[in-house]
């Protein structure tokens, strides 16, 4: 049968009478998953839960902490391999080997210089290929801006209110504003120009899926902030897997080379 059981709503503004309808959203989406799976979801649960999500975006913090060097740990594609196995493997053992990789990491101290310090935001960010793609002519993803990236691990959840205020409270208006939230587009800004500036970034690198308007008005916003503030950008417009390799390469390693030639590499 279907595995989906349940589907949420998810309010594109902030304010007391979205943030109510959220809370119903969630509350609904319990009592679903308690039905579906002949279970009780205790508070005590979701401080666990919590407690165990608040470690890993404590580890991953200290990961995006390393590469703010002028030598870095990871290439951009290591980093969002490690940041996507976050979402996709139990944490408990994610956690581990997250401590391990760490530890390794320090150890060896770091691994690359970039020639270019790239920072890739966008709505197109899970395939492995694509970032591979990114990283040619000595340019590197140091940073991203990415839901699962450096924004998930931004901000922890309050350990200290009731366990299930604190969780609604983080993912409606605590963590960095996400691009389909309305009027936060001064906030997202604001994060972008900071980590430009925190990862001494050269250049930004943004993709919007064909068709998707919401990060086409993104990127058209970003132009206009990144133009104002003197950073390099480029948009590149994408399909869900990658099929114009070469074209996209061939962009990026035009926009790299410019970028060397400002810092008279």
């Amino acid at each position: 049968g279907n595995p989906v059981y349940h589907f949420i709503y998810i309010p594109k503004k902030r304010g007391d009478l979205a943030k109510a309808f959220y809370r119903e959203e969630i509350e609904k989406y319990i009592k679903a998953t308690e039905e579906k799976f002949g279970v009780k979801i205790t508070d005590e649960d979701l401080r666990k839960a919590i407690k165990l999500h608040n470690e890993t975006r404590r580890l991953q913090a200290e990961l995006y902490e390393m590469q703010k060097g002028d030598e870095v740990y990871l290439k951009g594609s290591e980093l969002i391999a490690v940041m996507m196995a976050g979402i996709s493997m139990p944490l408990e053992d994610y956690n581990e080997l997250l401590k391990e990789l760490i530890a390794e990491l320090k150890a060896q101290g770091p691994q690359y210089k970039p020639a270019v310090r790239l920072l890739y935001t966008g709505g197109h960010a899970d395939s492995q290929e694509f970032f591979e793609i990114l990283e040619n002519q000595g340019g590197q993803i140091v940073v991203d801006n990415l839901g699962f990236g450096s924004r998930s691990s931004a901000v922890l959840i309050d350990e200290e209110k009731a366990p299930l205020d604190a969780i609604i409270d983080y993912y409606f208006d605590e963590m960095p504003a996400a691009t389909r939230q309305m009027h936060t587009q001064d906030e997202r800004l604001d994060r972008l120009g900071k980590l430009v500036e925190d990862y001494k970034v050269d250049g930004v690198i943004s993709s919007r899926i064909y068709m998707c308007d919401m990060w086409a008005f993104e990127q058209y916003l970003m132009r206009g902030y990144l133009a104002e503030k003197g950073i390099p950008g480029l948009e590149l417009e994408v399909d869900y897997v990658p099929d114009s390799q070469g074209q996209i390469r061939t962009r990026v390693q035009a926009f790299v080379e410019s970028l060397k030639s400002q810092k008279n590499l």
